[in-house]
């Protein structure tokens, strides 16, 4: 049954129902069982079954049961020292719970061992929450601009580092990375970004011409009020108040 619920062709979106069963079928704590080296029969086994306790480690994970995500996580760890992913989620179960040291180590070891993978920017990512919560911004940002460097073709990547750049005042970075997303996904947020690194740069007539195109009419209330605020800097108030009470219809609206 549990085979039936973990294989990828039959994979149960009830991730509770999937732990119930894993836990009738181990109601001791399988993840300190007394493995021994014997037990490793071949690295194709260990292989497996590593993912597989990366696997529930992720549905604990999701399910906020931290705890039991770290030892699930761990012993995935154990039997194969280089499963990036498990070095990952175990530094993003240790910063939930506020163990910012270890999560720093767990991801430093997925750094390590993913440094020839030009794919993989996940662990940087990881890395630059981590910063984020500890108040490293510049780090931060360091990280998010290194995943996006390596996940080229992500655009959820590129929108991160241009944010962060964005958060710590960094214009020219922000509209960079803004201009990597662009190119790889037309979604608005991309756009509105980058128009607002532009308000903040002077370039008003630059960011009008993003702004004030047909994708983003009645966008938000976000973009109605940058409408006002664009008007307010051009001196025009009358188009300001107008762009502001429709920011607020809006937000009534949304509320």
């Amino acid at each position: 049954e549990l085979y039936k619920l973990y294989t990828k062709e039959n994979r149960s979106n009830d991730t509770n129902n999937i732990i119930h069963v894993w836990e009738n079928l181990y109601p001791e704590d399988i993840s300190f069982r007394n493995w021994n080296e014997s037990q490793k029969n071949s690295e194709n086994e260990s292989s497996y079954l590593s993912q597989l306790y990366y696997d529930f480690g992720i549905l604990y994970y999701r399910l906020e049961r931290y705890y039991e995500s770290e030892k699930m996580l761990k012993t995935s760890m154990w039997l194969d020292s280089n499963n990036v992913l498990a070095s990952e989620y175990l530094g993003r179960v240790y910063a939930k719970i506020n163990n910012y040291n270890a999560s720093f180590e767990a991801l430093s070891h997925a750094l390590k061992i993913s440094e020839n993978l030009d794919y993989y920017g996940c662990a940087y990512q990881a890395l630059g929450v981590l910063y984020s919560k500890t108040g490293n911004s510049h780090l931060a940002i360091e990280a998010y601009k290194n995943a996006a460097d390596k996940e080229k073709y992500n655009s959820k990547a590129q929108y991160e580092a241009a944010y962060y750049c964005f958060e710590v005042s960094d214009y020219n970075c922000t509209i960079d990375y803004a201009n990597r997303a662009i190119s790889l996904d037309n979604e608005s947020l991309n756009y509105m970004l980058k128009s607002f690194a532009l308000i903040m740069q002077g370039k008003i007539k630059n960011a009008k011409d993003i702004i004030f195109t047909p994708s983003f009419d009645d966008y938000l209330e976000i973009i109605n009020s940058e409408k006002g605020h664009i008007y307010i800097i051009e001196k025009d108030y009358p188009k300001a108040r107008y762009y502001f009470r429709k920011a607020l219809t809006n937000s009534s609206l949304n509320f």
